[in-house]
């Protein structure tokens, strides 16, 4: 079994480029980015923060995601959810309660 996680950026690269995810996932060589794509991440991560920031402050219940907790919470913030080789961030998770 591999230790390779497929995460949201390669399941997106696979839709634009099956070779692409697959270099992705497997060659050691992952060059260099752009200065494009580096300026696109840290605006998102900008983004990330100010919104997180702005709903933590709406919503003072929300907690940091913790799988032991998961009805004790009605919001969760900055979780990763993993299931076998699959892996995705979610800024916010809502508790459905059923």
């Amino acid at each position: 079994m591999t230790d390779k996680k497929i995460t949201s950026e390669v399941f997106v690269a696979y839709s634009q480029c099956p070779r692409k995810a697959f270099l992705l996932l497997f060659s050691e060589d992952q060059g260099t980015p752009h200065d494009y794509p580096r300026i696109l991440e840290e605006r998102r991560k900008a983004h990330q923060t100010e919104y997180l920031e702005a709903f933590k402050q709406t919503h003072e219940d929300a907690k940091p995601y913790n799988e032991k907790d998961l009805r004790k919470g009605e919001f969760f913030v900055e979780a990763t959810l993993k299931a076998e080789c699959w892996e995705a961030d979610c800024d916010v998770l809502e508790n459905s309660k059923e």
